[in-house]
């Protein structure tokens, strides 16, 4: 009988290979749900969230937008569904 660890593993034998994380299906659910948009000249937060039928402040919210007067062009936003 093989000796064993204070942990249960009997020692001389390999572990078993790690499986790679996956998420789970509702957070791949929202990843899928999401898009991005790259802020072109002369956008407004309010027009980026009507082309998409998301309220503004709602992009803003999950950009971290404080100011939502003020962006630039070539960030790119997350535009949540």
């Amino acid at each position: 009988m093989p000796r064993r660890r204070a942990r249960g593993i009997p020692l001389g034998r390999a572990l078993p290979p790690l499986r790679p994380a996956t998420a789970p299906a509702a957070e791949q659910a929202a990843a899928a749900a999401q898009e991005t948009y790259t802020v072109q000249p002369g956008d407004t937060l309010g027009e980026i969230g009507a082309r998409f039928g998301v309220d503004y402040h709602e992009i803003a919210r999950v950009n971290g937008i404080e100011n939502p007067d003020l962006i630039y062009p070539g960030q790119v936003f997350t535009i949540p569904r």
